[in-house]
Parts: C-alpha cells; structure tokens; sequence
C-alpha cells in the first residue's frame, strides 16, 4: 500500500490494518464499497467500490485494493471486480465504467484486461510517488448491448 499511497515507510502491519480499514470505510459520494473477505479462513483482504458516479453519464470509477500481500496474485481482485462490473452494469444500469492504474502496477492492468477494459489515455511522467514519477493510466469498460 506504501507504495501507491502518499504514506510514509515503513509500513508496519497494524499500521496498514489501520489504513485498509479507513479506505473500506470511506463514504462515496453516490458510491458503494465492498469489502474483500477470504472464505477459509474468513479474513478481510481488501476492498472494491464504485465511486466518481456521473448520473448524467452513467458511469463510474472502479477501484480496488488488496492491502495483505500475502493474499495478492490469488485472483480475489478479479473475482471481486467480476461481481463489482456485474453490479454496476446489470443492478445500477450504468453504461461505461473506468478505472486509473500506475503503468507499473501489472497486477491491475492484467486484470483490467481480463474484464475487457481497454487503454484510453496515458499520462507520462504522473508525479505519484515520492518523487519518482509513473504513467498514469486511464482504462474503460462499456456496458454490454443487447
């Protein structure tokens, strides 16, 4: 999480249990967020939300997090964004939803891919992290038509 939130390291576990929650439980404006529980054992992971909601334009922003690395890689984030595009697509009526990664972040573009999401803009040299900067990409998915 320190990596791609402005937190200082290092980042001690309780510190990052602390932050995790804090994002789960942030309010969005005409937004939901879910949390990212493991079955066996139940543990919370992470979280997955719709926020940035345009009535007008019937989307949204999708963003995601796992924040215990021991869980990453496993596909919970792509299980969790499957039901997440399927809420917003077929329960909130959205047409189009969009989503924001680092270029270096591999694990969010993969996914993104996997759901159909496609590369729509990309800023160069985006002044995120601590002095190094990143690609700043935007993604985005279009509700199915029928």
């Amino acid at each position: 999480m320190a990596r791609v939130l402005p937190i200082p390291g290092p980042v001690t576990r309780e510190l990052a249990r602390a932050i995790l929650d804090q994002v789960i439980a942030m309010p969005l404006e005409d937004g939901v967020q879910f949390a990212i529980w493991t079955k066996d054992p139940l543990r919370l992971i992470g979280g997955i939300g719709l926020g940035e909601r345009d009535p007008e334009k019937s989307d949204a922003g999708l963003s995601a997090m796992i924040g215990e690395q021991d869980q990453w890689n496993k596909g919970y984030a792509t299980e969790a964004a499957r039901a997440v595009v399927d809420y917003g697509f077929n329960e909130l009526g959205l047409r189009r939803l969009w989503l924001n990664h680092h270029g270096f972040n591999a694990s969010a573009r993969r996914i993104a891919d996997q759901l159909g999401f496609v590369e729509v803009d990309r800023q160069d040299d985006h002044p995120a992290l601590a002095g190094q900067p990143t690609d700043w990409v935007t993604m985005e998915l279009l509700a199915p038509t029928v």
